[in-house]
């Protein structure tokens, strides 16, 4: 059995439920007075598992890993799968850049400054400071520029996953507790402070994921644990066992290990929904509009309708109210730029025929 593209679809469905319960359930200072949710566990567990959704990062980034891996043993011109990959990125940014930043302006949202200077920044994603969940893509960006060194340093002839994860537990120490040593040296001080400079620094809390996410693309392990665990009454109890051991060894110590945790996660999670048909094809569904989601959610959340979104009062129906409506309004804006590619290319041929 193969990990296939519905079923990154699916993980990155996963990706965009704990980025929601991470954002809705853990920044209650961000809301209006008189906005809230109610948990529906004793305890309040929501409250960590909101804390656990910022996991959602590094799965992200660990299928980026994954499926550069993959893409790059099928072609030799990186350049071109590098400029691919940032133009996709930034048509879908811009896409709701263009919509959701105009909407802000006119409804007031505080943090949408009026000002020309930021309003450039931020539409060539230098800043982001006009949607606060937009932070991962400037260091992602770099990440993709960097993709095709990173994946040469797991992509050599010589070796055995063994010593490819101890490549990836030097780097991840590295990353995690040199480079913010390196960055804080007085005389890098002024490009520390840089909007280039701290992009460069998260992209480097990055590069352990990616890494890991192009390990097992290239041992194909992803593979080999839905072909061992493919009959249904040991997968399930397997994976179950598996996320909720990596759920509470998070709590327990942290996101230092989100590069390991992050993987299992993946394919614990895909492995006991896609043999849950109905889950399964929601699941499949988010997952295409995944970018979208991420890239909207926070709007209808924090700046545009936070009361509407907390209508609904329990946790659970607050999230399914969110995924509702981010999915709707994602299906719509992917609806609309295809209208206007279409608009664009019967122009271009009426042209060419005139």
């Amino acid at each position: 059995m193969t990990f296939s593209r519905q079923d990154t679809a699916i993980a990155k469905a996963v990706a965009i439920v704990l980025m929601f319960m991470h954002h809705l359930f853990l920044f209650g200072y961000r809301l209006p007075e008189g906005v809230y949710y109610l948990p529906i566990t004793p305890h309040n567990h929501e409250a960590i598992l909101a804390t656990f959704g910022r996991l959602c990062v590094m799965i992200f980034v660990c299928l980026s890993g994954f499926g550069t891996y993959k893409a790059l043993e099928k072609t030799d011109n990186t350049a071109n799968f590098v400029l691919k990959k940032i133009y996709g990125l930034y048509k879908k940014y811009w896409s709701v850049f263009l919509i959701f930043i105009p909407i802000g302006l006119l409804i007031g949202v505080p943090r949408i400054s009026r000002n020309l200077v930021s309003f450039i920044y931020n539409l060539t994603a230098i800043d982001t400071s006009y949607n606060g969940e937009w932070w991962f893509l400037p260091p992602f960006i770099l990440l993709c520029i960097a993709s095709p060194f990173l994946i040469k340093v797991i992509n050599k002839k010589f070796s055995s996953p063994a010593a490819e994860f101890l490549i990836i537990i030097l780097v991840a120490a590295f990353c995690r507790d040199i480079v913010p040593e390196i960055f804080d040296i007085k005389f890098l001080a002024a490009f520390s402070n840089s909007y280039f400079g701290i992009a460069f620094e998260k992209m480097f809390y990055f590069i352990p994921s990616f890494l890991m996410g192009g390990a097992i693309a290239k041992y194909g392990l992803f593979d080999k644990y839905l072909s061992v665990f493919k009959k249904w009454y040991i997968s399930v109890p397997v994976s179950l066992t598996i996320m909720l051991i990596t759920v509470y060894m998070r709590h327990k110590t942290g996101d230092r290990a989100d590069y390991i945790f992050a993987p299992l996660f993946i394919i614990s999670s895909v492995s006991l929904i896609r043999g849950i048909p109905f889950i399964s094809f929601i699941a499949k569904e988010l997952g295409k509009v995944s970018t979208e989601l991420w890239l909207t959610h926070s709007f209808f959340c924090y700046h545009f309708i936070p009361q509407i979104i907390y209508a609904p009062k329990y946790s659970i129906l607050v999230l399914i109210w969110l995924l509702i409506i981010s999915y709707a309004a994602s299906k719509l804006l992917v609806l609309l730029v295809n209208l206007f590619e279409k608009g664009v290319k019967k122009l271009k041929e009426k042209k060419c025929k005139s």
